[in-house]
């Protein structure tokens, strides 16, 4: 059975890495309090799960803070930059992002599905050889524009140690909630 809308949710150590350590110091009163008022309240302990719904407009609200004269896709690729130095700083993503730097990009790339998948209920990843150093990630589930992935793709395979990176966008279907990335290395 499909999982509506309702039923997504997005884990606790997403949240703490964006927002409690990712944005820590970087989002004013104003924003902190629109953030509460949709129901992420970062004075409080988190909860175990939160709405995917919720969280992207907590995105949404956030990117008008980093990014206030960018557009859609600027603001939320100024959000999915704060992902990975939050992320780094929990015990999980310390981990997870010390095995990619060991591994290398290639088998970071061949991780994305496990890395998408303990982030929600919802995300799915495929990733697909094209030719050497050069691959389809295909995301499933995503709520918002393709940039927010982008940016954290980015940044994780920057650590894995790939040079001369590229990752975009090549298709989008957003009544399916899909994006394929092409993502190339030197």
């Amino acid at each position: 059975m499909a999982q509506t809308p309702n039923d997504t949710v997005v884990y606790k150590p997403t949240i703490e890495g964006l927002f409690v350590r990712g944005m820590k110091g970087l989002l004013p009163s104003d924003t902190l309090r629109e953030l509460q008022s949709v129901g992420l309240d970062l004075s409080r302990p988190l909860r175990d799960t939160y709405p995917a719904t919720m969280v992207a407009q907590a995105i949404e609200i956030a990117g008008k803070a980093l990014a206030p004269t960018g557009d859609l896709e600027q603001r939320w690729y100024a959000v999915g930059k704060r992902v990975v130095p939050g992320v780094r700083e929990t015990a999980l993503g310390t981990a997870v992002l010390a095995f990619a730097k060991l591994v290398g990009p290639q088998s970071a790339l061949q991780r994305m599905p496990s890395i998408v998948k303990s982030t929600s209920n919802y995300l799915e990843a495929v990733v697909k050889p094209v030719g050497a150093r050069c691959h389809d990630l295909e995301i499933t589930g995503s709520l918002g524009p393709a940039s927010y992935l982008q940016a954290v793709v980015e940044d994780i395979l920057l650590i894995a140690g790939a040079a001369n990176l590229s990752v975009r966008a090549t298709s989008v279907d957003a009544q399916h909630h899909r994006v394929v990335y092409r993502v190339t290395w030197g």
